[in-house]
């Protein structure tokens, strides 16, 4: 009975992780804009690209992007989040309208020598993305290595792109990543 119980969740995780690949892969995902507003001037800030998926095809936001992180997936996430919002933004602005759009990209993915490199390429790519395009570090997974991952953040930074910590307060490492991270900004989890 082990044996069968374990043969099936090999089974069904396999599945899975090709049907996340297939997502990645294909983009197979929307994206929606939340505003993000100032506490003190009351006015939007920027706007959260996040994740969403059709009804019936995938698991939540959440639990996709935390098995991801689990089965080693996110960074090929992550830079497929990137783009569809870079392609989005160029949209905009061949409308001549420009926003200021930010990223949830995850902690994993920082500690990715081949995430950073892609990603510094894609902005390179891109230079008019500076002043409209933020990264948000989020807490869903910890940080192995906080060093590297603020090294990883004044990169971008010295680029010209802003970086926030997303959610502070959600998690358990918070007050850790925030003495440890020279960020530009702090969203409060409400």
């Amino acid at each position: 009975a082990l044996s069968q119980s374990l043969s099936s969740q090999m089974d069904e995780t396999a599945k899975r992780i090709g049907s996340t690949r297939s997502v990645i892969n294909a983009r197979a995902f929307d994206i929606a804009f939340q505003p993000i507003v100032n506490l003190t001037t009351r006015e939007i800030h920027h706007f959260e690209a996040l994740v969403r998926f059709r009804e019936g095809e995938s698991s939540s936001p959440f639990q996709f992007v935390q098995f991801a992180e689990q089965v080693g997936m996110v960074r090929e996430f992550d830079i497929a989040m990137c783009r569809r919002v870079i392609a989005w933004l160029g949209l905009a602005r061949k409308a001549k309208q420009d926003y200021a759009v930010a990223v949830n990209l995850s902690g994993r993915s920082f500690g990715s020598i081949e995430f950073v490199a892609e990603l510094h390429a894609l902005l390179k790519e891109n230079d008019w993305l500076k002043g409209q395009l933020l990264f948000e570090i989020t807490e869903s997974a910890n940080i192995a290595n906080l060093v590297q991952t603020n090294a990883v953040i004044q990169s971008l930074r010295k680029a010209g792109f802003r970086v926030c910590l997303d959610d502070f307060g959600a998690g358990e490492s918070a007050f850790h990543y925030l003495r440890a991270l020279d960020i530009d900004m702090v969203k409060i989890d409400g």
